[in-house]
C-alpha cells in the first residue's frame, strides 16, 4: 500500500460529490469540471440535482466594463464579490436579450438568435426569424426577451426556447426536434407582452396592462404542422390608465411563488 499512487482522476463518484457541495463560488465549480472528462460528467449531474431539489440557487450578476465594450465583470450576489471578469470574441453585441442556466442570448442583423457559453466556450445557433419580427427600430430591440426551460448542456434534445418578439410583444418558441420556429396567435387582448417566465413546466407571460397568460409548449406535438399552443388568460387586458405599467417582471421567489414587479414613470 505504501507505494501505491492514488487516480484522482477516477476517484469514488460519492467523494466528487460531497467535494463538489462544499464549494460555494460558481466559478470554482466551473473549474472543478474542467478537470477532466469524468469530473465534468459529474459537475453536469451534479447541477442537474442541485437544480431539481433547490429553488434557492442565486444568479451571477453581469456588469459591462467601463473601459472596454467587449468586456463584462461577473460579480456573486451570494459573496458579494466579483468572481471572474470574460471577454467576448467576435462577432460580439452590446446588447443581451436573455441569460438562463450561464447561457448568453444575442441577435443579428439577420435575426440569427445565438446561445453562447463563455465558461465552456461553446455557442448554439438557433433558426433564423422569419418577416413576422421586422417591423420599425434598431434589429437588437426585435427580440425583447428570450428564455431557456432548461440548461442545453444537460437537456441538449430537450429544452424550449420562448421568445418575445417584436415591438407588438408577440410570441414564439423553437425546440431543438423542429426545423423553424413556432410563433402563436395572439388577439389583441393577448399581446404586447414584455417579460416570460417558465414556472412548474408552464410559459407565463405578462403585458403593459397587467394581461397574464400561460401556455403549455410540452402537448405540441414535434412536427411542423402542429398548431400553436392556446393561450390561456388568467388576467385580462383592462385598458385603463391606472392598469398601464410602463415595465412589468415576472419573478420567482426562493419558496418557488410567481409574483410581478411593475414599474411606474410619473409625470407632472
Amino acid at each position: 500500500m505504501g507505494n501505491s499512487v492514488s487516480d484522482w482522476e477516477y476517484l469514488p463518484e460519492l467523494c466528487l460529490l460531497t467535494v463538489l457541495e462544499k464549494i460555494d463560488e460558481p466559478i470554482s465549480q466551473v473549474q472543478f469540471g474542467a478537470v477532466s472528462k469524468y469530473w465534468h460528467s459529474l459537475f453536469n449531474t451534479f447541477l442537474d440535482i442541485k437544480r431539481q431539489l433547490s429553488t434557492n440557487l442565486v444568479p451571477m450578476l453581469m456588469i459591462p466594463s467601463k473601459k472596454r465594450t467587449t468586456k463584462r465583470k461577473l460579480y456573486s450576489l451570494q459573496a458579494k464579490s466579483k468572481i471572474a471578469e470574460i471577454e467576448f470574441l467576435k462577432p460580439y453585441t452590446w446588447r443581451y436579450c436573455g441569460s438562463c442556466y450561464g447561457w448568453l442570448v444575442t441577435v443579428d442583423e439577420s435575426f440569427n438568435i445565438t446561445l453562447s457559453n463563455r465558461f465552456k466556450n461553446l455557442s448554439i445557433h438557433l433558426p433564423q426569424f422569419d418577416s413576422k419580427a421586422y417591423d420599425s427600430g434598431h434589429y437588437t430591440y426585435k427580440i425583447l426577451k428570450v428564455v431557456l426551460s432548461d440548461d442545453p448542456l444537460l437537456h441538449p434534445n430537450n429544452f424550449v426556447v420562448v421568445v418575445i418578439y417584436s415591438v407588438y410583444g408577440r410570441l414564439a418558441f423553437y425546440r431543438p426536434c423542429q426545423e423553424n420556429w413556432i410563433y402563436i396567435d395572439v388577439n389583441e387582448d393577448q399581446s404586447l407582452f414584455l417579460d416570460i417566465l417558465f414556472h412548474k413546466g408552464l410559459v407565463y407571460a405578462i403585458g403593459h396592462y397587467n394581461n397574464l397568460v400561460w401556455f403549455d409548449v410540452n402537448g405540441v406535438k414535434d412536427d411542423e404542422s402542429s398548431k400553436p399552443p392556446k393561450l390561456n388568460t388568467l388576467v385580462p387586458k383592462i385598458r385603463r390608465l391606472e392598469n398601464y405599467s410602463f415595465r412589468v417582471y415576472l419573478v420567482k421567489s426562493s419558496m418557488g411563488n410567481l409574483y410581478s414587479i411593475h414599474k411606474h414613470l410619473g409625470f407632472e
